[in-house]
């Protein structure tokens, strides 16, 4: 009977070792990259229902990109992502008095993407919202203005009734930006706030609350409005 491997068999398995430790260290970036985009798309459905849920509530009426509130006492800006708040169980504000800010030891939906790192800039989240649905008249604005004496003006509304193509039309999705934008004109092309974070795509939530991986060019494609743009 054999006391001991000899140093063939010795070396045989430490080969076999390193072969399949190698062919495991390289799989696990891959794994990593699969687990935060998965995060990424759970997120981006939990924002696409807080929007379902803000349109419920508004009788369909997009929330407005900014609102500027002059009042006293008043917060000066309250962008869209904020307006959502509510709508994503989370009512805690920053100790600025702002709501856009991660509460320490909770993991919301307004931390976006995994991968977004700038996550103390208190204007960005790391998701955008396709500036596209708002430029559906002339390019006009939605921008709500509270004067001094609380008198509210709106240039435009916009409601979710007035978008089609809501399978393959962009709502929100991975941005650098609060806004995603894309060229007037064909060819479109991304133009502000697209990261290719996820192996050169970047994930997007549809109209219709579906959401998906896609590379710059077909997510231009799915930003614009050619029947509507001006």
């Amino acid at each position: 009977m054999r006391a001991a491997f000899s140093l063939i068999e010795l070396l045989v398995v430490i080969g076999i070792i390193v072969v399949l430790s190698g062919l495991l260290l390289a799989t696990i970036p891959l794994v990593l990259d699969l687990a935060r985009s998965t995060a990424c798309r759970a997120h981006l459905r939990q924002l696409a229902l807080a929007h379902a849920g803000y349109l419920a509530d508004w009788n369909g009426v997009l929330p407005a990109h900014v609102i500027f509130d002059r009042r006293a006492g008043a917060i000066p800006q309250t962008f869209w992502f904020e307006a959502l708040l509510p709508y994503a169980d989370i009512d805690e504000t920053s100790g600025d008095g702002r709501n856009y800010k991660v509460l320490a030891g909770r993991r919301t939906v307004f931390r976006g993407c995994p991968l977004w790192k700038d996550t103390t800039n208190g204007g960005l989240i790391g998701y955008g919202r396709n500036y596209q649905l708002l430029r559906l008249d002339n390019n006009q604005s939605d921008s709500v203005n509270i004067a001094a004496d609380g008198t509210v003006t709106r240039a435009i509304t916009y409601v979710d009734a007035r978008l089609d193509r809501r399978s393959n039309r962009i709502l929100f999705g991975d941005s650098a930006n609060r806004n995603l934008r894309v060229s007037d004109n064909p060819p479109y092309v991304l133009t502000e706030g697209a990261p290719r974070r996820h192996r050169k795509s970047a994930n997007y939530a549809m109209v219709d609350g579906r959401v998906m991986a896609l590379t710059p060019v077909d997510a231009a494609g799915m930003l614009a409005n050619p029947a509507t743009a001006q």
